[in-house]
């Protein structure tokens, strides 16, 4: 990781209270990092346009930075995770999210990797790697100001208020989907990536973390634990 990190805002998306651990990440993260912001986003029972709504703030301020960050209330990461998501979405000029699980035992995982059919991919959580992927979630990701400027060329703005950015369109059911549809459609391929090295917690009952070794393939789409010593 380089010594110079680019000026970031950390976007908290707190549409519920805000969990310990997340809390004691963000503070940890704040203290480490100078130029690290933080803004807060709430208040809206629809969350695509809550995202959607932080994301224009972000992107007709220059005050925020080069990049935006986004965290969901319930999401936790160790001790540089947020520099290294920020450093390579900077480097890559390119949406980079950490790999995190749902918050259930045994469920799958928050990305789908860009692999031809019969492909396998060994990920090591913890080893600092990005893969191209056709989705990731939002739960904690970096996106580039520049990404958030070429979207926006191909969007009206809501109201006149913001762009929807996140907003559904076609069969997608999500915001995370539909965000990752528009990159790909507006910029082409190698433009959203997951980061490995970040471990991540999700809160819910339990905090869920994902294994050291998986093995995923490509569709349909399979995730396998490996070993995790």
């Amino acid at each position: 990781m380089s010594n110079v990190l680019p000026k970031s805002t950390l976007m908290l998306m707190a549409y519920r209270e805000v969990l310990p651990k997340t809390h004691m990440s963000i503070v940890r993260d704040l203290r480490q990092w100078p130029q690290l912001g933080l803004a807060w986003a709430g208040n809206d029972p629809l969350i695509i346009r809550s995202r959607s709504i932080a994301a224009s703030q972000f992107l007709e301020d220059p005050r925020y930075g080069d990049i935006l960050l986004m965290c969901d209330h319930d999401i936790s990461w160790d001790e540089g995770s947020l520099q290294k998501l920020a450093e390579s979405a900077w480097d890559k000029g390119a949406v980079v999210a950490a790999i995190h699980s749902k918050r259930a035992f045994g469920l799958d995982l928050t990305f789908r990797p860009t692999l031809d059919m019969d492909t396998q991919v060994m990920i090591t959580i913890g080893k600092d790697d990005t893969i191209e992927c056709d989705y990731v979630s939002t739960g904690l990701i970096a996106i580039p100001r520049t990404i958030l400027e070429e979207l926006s060329r191909t969007l009206l703005e809501t109201d006149g208020l913001y762009w929807p950015f996140f907003f559904l369109h076609g069969n997608r059911l999500s915001g995370d989907w539909a965000f990752c549809d528009l990159v790909y459609e507006v910029l082409g391929k190698e433009r959203i990536f997951v980061h490995t090295g970040p471990r991540v917690g999700h809160t819910g009952e339990h905090v869920y973390e994902v294994g050291d070794k998986l093995v995923r393939t490509a569709e349909p789409v399979q995730i396998i634990p490996g070993d995790t010593e």
